[in-house]
């Protein structure tokens, strides 16, 4: 034991160049946070939600004029409310809460190291590593959005959930309930974690956790239901189910993204799996184990190889793209492993059980959600998270080998490795906003402060509520309900009537118009003047307000049909990579 510690202390280096990277990462957020405008183009309709909160509004409505709702479950929005009692309800505010979320985020990998692996420094590289996955994350951790709250009760709840105590399994329960009020595809995570349970507590715990995870989450869910009268699963799961995919970014995207971003993690995973799953799964043999783990990874090498291109991928080298198609061939086949033990009988360990299931999910969730149409990389945070937090338990059980100076030396050196390219990769100037941008939002609300209300500014609604007026919807929200076979598809025609009768005083555009006939029924009262990227914003979809327009002095046109006079395909945007 003495001899283990000796040698795990070489782990030293990679976590201070853990330290290195997560320090950066988090003087960006620093530089960020007191930003008053939007930095992702959706921040400023998240903050409208919240206001609707705040004040006592109701929030999944008919679609309408005045409001559309996004298609999120509301827990963030009600954090915000509830903290915008105390302080101004802002983007700095929202950053704040969610750059706390993604550091407990990361402080839950260095506690799953101290607690399952005995390695409080392995925990901290495997927090360094995904604090690390910022700008692979699409720079998410820190923005007005859902997920990284949602990211960061996930965490803990999976933390606590492998602990032996009852009373503390119960804590990661609610957590996981509360992670699905933030984010409902949080949800999918509580049948790996009860069936994990299951397999290394008994079955009498894991019936147990799942009902104070699931009975709170389904009675928050019917009360929603019924207090929307019907419309809060419309909009959460009929609304997405309407949409396009686009499978080539779930299959090989996510494969070429994983190793473009993380190519040591999966390397190391892709090596080691077959060793971990020989020890956890009865009757297996490793030798046998590593024949088919490596018929496997090069199938699905080959596989990736020979795919087409995908449009708005991180560029990847040949190497990275086949260390994220290793990744998945080598899993795939130890999870298919333990699926024939487990179906001869022979039940694979809980831990392992655990975390193949956790993974699973975490892949399958993340190629799903970047597959739909406009999924953008925020999408990828739950899978990072399971990958670093991997990476940590897999240098520890390195450090755990009885030859633990050649354990500790690979481990360390797998580590400097990953951290090293992450922090040669870093770009992080790009993310922070200057003067100039602060001055133009600035100027922007003064201009809108003498405008009549109603306002419509779809690409930021916010800027109505700094302004002085009652912030509307954003065009995301719309775009999701405009498409054929959609529960609302059949209502949007009434906020497309209210554009065409110029029932809104003022209209925020941009320079590529939003569409919506909002050109025919106003006119344009001044273009705001911008140099390039000035509030523009430094991650998403690159559109900035440029253009503000006023009802005419002429009389108001009758109504429409819904899509007779409409420049707009109802499509979202397709987000692209910075």
């Amino acid at each position: 034991m003495r001899t283990r510690a000796r040698w795990e202390r070489l782990l030293l280096l990679p976590v201070a160049l853990a330290a290195v990277v997560a320090g950066r990462v988090v003087a960006t957020w620093m530089a960020r946070r007191s930003y008053h405008f939007d930095l992702e183009w959706m921040e400023g309709g998240v903050l409208a939600h919240a206001w609707r909160v705040l004040h006592l509004e109701p929030l999944y409505v008919a679609p309408g004029p005045d409001f559309v709702p996004m298609v999120y479950t509301p827990g963030y929005y009600y954090v915000l409310a509830l903290l915008g009692t105390i302080t101004d309800l802002s983007h700095p505010l929202g950053r704040t809460v969610s750059a706390l979320a993604t550091l407990a985020a990361a402080a839950a990998i260095a506690a799953l190291g101290r607690r399952q692996a005995e390695s409080l420094l392995a925990g901290l590289v495997g927090a360094g590593v995904y604090l690390g996955c910022y700008e692979l994350s699409g720079a998410f951790y820190d923005l007005v959005r859902p997920d990284a709250l949602a990211v960061g009760l996930l965490a803990w709840a999976v933390v606590l959930s492998a602990e032996a105590e009852a009373r503390t399994r119960a804590v990661g329960a609610v957590l996981l309930a509360a992670a699905f009020v933030v984010k409902h595809n949080m949800a999918a995570f509580g049948l790996p974690l009860a069936l994990g349970i299951w397999a290394w507590r008994g079955l009498r715990p894991a019936l147990g956790w799942a009902a104070l995870a699931a009975v709170p989450a389904l009675a928050w869910t019917v009360a929603m239901q019924v207090g929307s009268e019907g419309r809060f699963l419309a909009y959460v799961l009929q609304v997405p189910a309407s949409h396009p995919l686009q499978l080539a970014r779930a299959w090989p995207g996510l494969p070429r993204e994983t190793g473009h971003g993380l190519p040591v993690v999966a390397a190391a995973a892709t090596l080691l799996l077959p060793v971990f799953t020989a020890r956890a799964v009865p009757g297996s043999s490793l030798r046998s184990l590593a024949a088919l783990s490596a018929v496997a990874g090069l199938a699905t090498v080959g596989l990736v190889a020979w795919s087409a291109d995908v449009q708005g991928l991180f560029r990847h080298t040949p190497v990275e793209a086949a260390t994220g198609a290793a990744l998945a061939g080598v899993g795939g086949c130890s999870l298919l492993v333990g699926l024939v033990a487990l179906l001869r009988g022979r039940r694979p360990e809980g831990p392992w059980v655990m975390a193949a299931g956790i993974g699973l999910v975490a892949a399958v969730v993340a190629g799903l959600m970047r597959a739909h149409h406009g999924g953008f990389l925020n999408v990828h945070m739950p899978w990072h998270w399971v990958l670093s937090a991997g990476f940590a338990l897999t240098l520890a059980e390195l450090v755990r080998q009885r030859q633990a100076l050649a354990g500790a030396l690979v481990a360390t050196l797998l580590a400097l490795g990953q951290l090293g390219l992450q922090l040669g990769a870093q770009d992080l100037d790009r993310l922070v906003p200057t003067e100039a941008d602060e001055q133009a939002g600035q100027d922007l609300v003064s201009r809108l402060a003498g405008h009549a209300g109603p306002v419509l500014s779809p690409f930021a609604p916010w800027l109505a509520a700094q302004a002085g007026h009652r912030p509307g919807y954003h065009l995301i929200a719309l775009w999701d309900i405009r498409h054929k076979g959609g529960p609302f598809y059949g209502e949007a025609h009434r906020v497309l009537d209210a554009i065409r009768t110029r029932h809104y005083g003022t209209v925020i555009d941009a320079r590529q118009s939003m569409g919506l006939g909002v050109r025919r029924a106003y006119e344009v009262a001044e273009d705001i003047v911008l140099p390039p990227r000035v509030l523009l914003p430094r991650t998403g979809w690159p559109r900035r307000p440029s253009v503000l327009l006023v009802r005419p002095a002429r009389p108001e046109p009758g109504p429409t049909p819904p899509d007779a006079a409409d420049d707009d395909t109802g499509t979202p945007p397709s987000q692209e990579q910075p």
